[in-house]
């Protein structure tokens, strides 16, 4: 992996920063940038994450930070064109590349939040992978507008609602991550938007949903006794009694004692 001098490395930024109108010649000076500082990309299977198989430039972390730094301004400036840019990036199919797309589609004016989200529910119907989920994740949470944007969670509620268990698993990674990284201030509507899911759990989404479930014990254990308690008098099934026993390790004994009364007759 090469060195970085970041007296060497800002010139160079801002020189490509130059060309950030001609959304093309901008895209392919960044990503000759990005290969300069690359170390050697080993696809060989030993290397291969079992989280990801998404290839790696091994770019240092540095020159992803500067860049970043360097090009908020622009982002603001020129939103048609980091449109552009952001669609070539993530094309070009390395994480480094869809890292700093993801960075420039989420910095976009708070005006573009619907390109926004209309960009991740495209890159989501694809087969994503977590690493990838992480970043989308980690940039809504650091721009405030857009974490508690109504549209982030409609989008993470038509992932709960799909048919599909790949999305329902990242409607319910992507609401966890809301859950621990933002303040909730209606329980309730959380509660509704898991439901559907929870009133017919498939044995394939458990473990997404037990974390979902630790997760609001966090919030309100009470409240979420009182849910999974609902849930066992409205849907009066094998799949979703077995579920709610798998939920009771992760109460308190008082709220495991009222959880129980409500299954006894079953």
């Amino acid at each position: 992996m090469p060195s970085v001098h970041l007296e060497r490395l800002k010139p160079q930024i801002n020189a490509i920063t130059s060309h950030y109108e001609n959304s093309d010649l901008f895209t392919n000076s960044l990503i000759a940038l990005l290969e300069s500082y690359s170390g050697e990309i080993d696809f060989s299977p030993t290397k291969i994450s079992p989280f990801s198989i998404v290839p790696r430039m091994n770019v240092p972390i540095v020159v992803l930070s500067q860049l970043e730094i360097s090009l908020k301004i622009s982002v603001k400036l020129f939103p048609e064109q980091t449109k552009m840019i952001v669609r070539n990036l993530w094309n070009y199919g390395f994480f480094e590349s869809k890292k700093l797309a993801i960075f420039l589609l989420s910095n976009l004016p708070s005006i573009e939040s619907n390109s926004i989200f209309k960009e991740i529910e495209m890159w989501v119907k694809d087969d994503i992978e977590y690493p990838i989920l992480s970043e989308i994740f980690a940039n809504i949470n650091n721009v405030n507008i857009l974490s508690q944007d109504p549209q982030w969670m409609r989008l993470i509620g038509t992932w709960l609602s799909s048919k599909t268990e790949r999305l329902n698993k990242i409607g319910i990674k992507a609401l966890i991550n809301h859950i621990q990284t933002n303040p909730i201030k209606d329980l309730p509507a959380i509660f509704h938007s898991i439901e559907p899911l929870l009133s017919n759990p498939h044995i394939s989404i458990n473990t997404e949903l037990l974390q979902l479930i630790k997760s609001l014990i966090i919030l309100s254990q009470a409240e979420t006794a009182a849910f999974l308690i609902h849930l066992s008098v409205m849907n009066k099934t094998k799949e979703n009694y077995s579920f709610i026993r798998k939920c009771l390790p992760l109460f308190d004994t008082y709220f495991v004692s009222e959880i129980k009364k409500k299954l006894a007759n079953f």
